[in-house]
C-alpha cells in the first residue's frame, strides 16, 4: 500500500544518508564523529570490508547505525548505537534504541545479519546483539541478532522458512539463560 512504499522508501533514504555519514566526507562538520565511529568498530574488530557488508552508517550524533532488511532486501528501520563503551558519551539513552515501529518496520518480526557465502549448514545461530551477529559471520556461520533477549514468534517464524536447524547463542548472563529457556519451544 501507498503507506508502508512511502515508509520503505523513508527507510532506505535515512540509510544512505548513514552510510554517507560513515563512508564519505560529504561533511566535514561531521569528520571527528566519523572517525570515532570507525575507530570504535576497529575496537570491535570489525574491518571497514564487514561494515560496509552489514552496511553499518552513522546518524549525525556519531551513534552507529544498523539496519533491518526484509526478505526483499528492503531497509525496513534501524538500530543505533553510541560509538562508545563510555556510559557518560550515551546522554542518558540506553545504550541501543530503534526507529519507532510503523507500516515498514517493526521490531518483534525483525532480524539482523546477512547470509554467509560460504556456509551451506542448514544451521543458522541466533544472538542476542549486532556485534556478535557480525562476528558470529566473521567466524564463517550463518548468524542473525534478534536485537535483545527475547525471540519472539514472529522471528522464530521467519527462521523456520530457512533453517531446519537453529542454535542459540544468547549471552551467558542471567537474562540470556531466561531468554534461551524461553525460545526453546
Amino acid at each position: 500500500n501507498k503507506e508502508r512504499f512511502a515508509a520503505l522508501a523513508t527507510s532506505s533514504g535515512e540509510h544512505i544518508f548513514f552510510g554517507k555519514n560513515l563512508w564519505t566526507n560529504e561533511k566535514p562538520e561531521l569528520e571527528h564523529k566519523r572517525k570515532m565511529a570507525i575507530a570504535y568498530l576497529e575496537s570491535r574488530k570489525v574491518t571497514p570490508e564487514t561494515a560496509q557488508l552489514f552496511e553499518l552508517g552513522m546518524t549525525n550524533y556519531g551513534h552507529i547505525s544498523f539496519p533491518f532488511m526484509n526478505e526483499a532486501g528492503n531497509v525496513t528501520g534501524h538500530a543505533y548505537r553510541p560509538a562508545t563503551d563510555n556510559q557518560d558519551d550515551w546522554d542518558n539513552r540506553p545504550k541501543y534504541y530503534n526507529d519507532r515501529n510503523g507500516v515498514a518496520f517493526n521490531k518483534s518480526q525483525s532480524l539482523f545479519g546477512v547470509l554467509h557465502p560460504n556456509c551451506t549448514d542448514n544451521v543458522v545461530h541466533l544472538v542476542e546483539g549486532y556485534f556478535d551477529a557480525i562476528a558470529m559471520w566473521m567466524a564463517g556461520s550463518h548468524a542473525y541478532a534478534i536485537g535483545g533477549t527475547a525471540l519472539t514468534p514472529e522471528q522464530a517464524k521467519k527462521i523456520a522458512r530457512k533453517w531446519p536447524q537453529v542454535v542459540l547463542y544468547f549471552d551467558g548472563d542471567n537474562a540470556g539463560h531466561e531468554a534461551t529457556l524461553r525460545a526453546i519451544p
